[in-house]
């Protein structure tokens, strides 16, 4: 069961860890800070299982526990839950479909509970490391939810940009964001109150007609705003245009690897994207 907990979550892009026992597990904790717990039901009812609930707190603070079971029994529930379970999935019907759901929420709560305290230099330092990360990883699910966690922090960190949702697509190649947009800076105040991100982990160039498709895309589906970043980390095919806005005026910012290079190295990530949005609305380059 443990090998296929890794594989399954392994198709989203975690890293999965199994430990055998609560003192391996103790080891674990203390080792790395942890978004996610998973509780195996067979500690459900061992008191020295439920005692350990407050050993994550202690050695990873804020990491959420999430109990695996096969039939969850009243008592042994509200014993966990008082002890600070954070939710709980039972193996029975889309347990697969349900596990991969919770085990998602409960990162990006933890994720957004951290970027709620993080200081500038935690954020920066972030940056670098999955920057660095998204590198040295080879194309598939991890690399694409290196990137997605990548460019969802970018845009978080530049004043006045607030990410408002995440969607991903199959796989984990593709990632929306929308972005809620208060920024007082000139350049944005006059653009729209959302912006549209798309994020495209190929294991290839991306071509014109994505981008004419992202461009339909915003003039379809999103009509308060007329602006849109598309970042692809294999970049552009040669010849295809990579930034310009010609559909019912929409502005499409196309981000390569060497923009996201630069907007990583900061310090000043809006002026980067003021530049690119500059290069978008002169008319346009090509790869």
């Amino acid at each position: 069961m443990l090998t296929r907990y890794r594989e399954l979550l392994a198709e989203d892009g975690f890293d999965l860890r199994t430990v055998a026992s609560l003192a391996a597990a103790a080891r674990a904790l203390d080792e790395g800070d942890w978004a996610l717990v998973l509780l195996a039901e067979t500690l459900l009812g061992d008191t020295a299982g439920l005692e350990w609930l407050a050993e994550v707190e202690g050695r990873s603070p804020g990491a959420k526990v999430l109990v695996v079971c096969a039939d969850a029994q009243p008592v042994a529930l509200r014993q966990a839950l008082a002890a600070g379970v954070y939710d709980l999935v039972e193996r029975r019907q889309h347990f697969e479909v349900l596990l991969r759901a919770k085990v998602r929420n409960a990162s990006e709560m933890a994720r957004q509970r951290w970027l709620a305290h993080a200081s500038r230099a935690e954020t920066d330092a972030e940056l670098a490391r999955l920057w660095a990360a998204v590198r040295a990883t080879e194309g598939g699910p991890r690399r694409g939810r290196l990137l997605a966690d990548l460019v969802e922090l970018l845009f978080e960190t530049v004043p006045g940009f607030v990410v408002a949702a995440r969607h991903h697509g199959p796989g984990r190649e593709e990632l929306d964001l929308v972005v809620r947009n208060e920024s007082q800076a000139p350049r944005w105040v006059q653009t729209n109150a959302y912006l549209l991100v798309e994020c495209k982990d190929w294991s290839g160039p991306v071509d014109a007609g994505e981008l004419q498709r992202f461009r339909a895309k915003i003039a379809r589906r999103y009509a308060r705003t007329r602006l849109g970043f598309f970042v692809a980390f294999d970049g552009f095919a040669p010849g295809s245009t990579v930034a310009e806005g010609d559909v019912e005026g929409t502005v499409v910012i196309a981000i390569t690897p060497d923009d996201l290079a630069r907007l990583v190295a900061g310090p000043d990530r809006a002026a980067v994207l003021a530049q690119l949005h500059r290069r978008a609305t002169a008319g346009g380059s090509r790869a």
